[in-house]
């Protein structure tokens, strides 16, 4: 569920199994965080896009669920997404790399015990575009990709959205 309305979102949190947050339901109240950190934490799953990592990593609660993240916010410009892990369920038997134009923010930093998924270089240095992990019982899919209706029109970012 894909939700830019914050009533729509927590009045139907407990019929959800995965909620899609892209940064733009902000600022959410304290209980409306240890909701949804609750709902992830006994199993739910949360998939953060666009620009929801870099809005939401300094809440003090999901800040816990997403991780210690840092990053840089590029201008628009092409970014080049390359597989981190060939083997990983996302990345299996899809393009090894694609093309797209949005700014996004590139994570130099992201929890240790995350899998990042997709990554590009920016300046001569690598960055993570995309990462999982879990957070008690529940699973975080994390990309900074998605800004754009072109960027989530491409079929290999389709296929990502799909697989979280």
């Amino acid at each position: 569920m894909l939700s830019t309305n914050a009533t729509d979102l927590f009045d139907q949190l407990a019929n959800q199994r995965v909620i899609v947050l892209d940064g733009s339901i902000d600022p959410l109240t304290s209980s409306q965080e240890e909701a949804l950190c609750a709902f992830i934490e006994q199993g739910g799953g949360l998939i953060c896009l666009g620009k929801a990592v870099e809005v939401y990593h300094e809440y003090a609660l999901l800040g816990k669920v997403l991780g210690q993240v840092r990053g840089i916010y590029t201008p628009q410009t092409e970014i080049i997404a390359n597989i981190a892990t060939p083997a990983s369920f996302f990345t299996r038997r899809v393009e090894p790399d694609f093309a797209v134009f949005e700014g996004v923010y590139l994570l130099e930093k992201v929890p240790a015990d995350a899998e990042v998924q997709w990554q590009t270089t920016w300046h001569y240095a690598p960055y993570t575009l995309a990462y999982t992990r879990t957070y008690g019982q529940g699973r975080i899919f994390c990309t900074t990709l998605g800004g754009t209706l072109e960027t989530k029109a491409h079929p290999v970012f389709q296929q990502m959205m799909t697989r979280a």
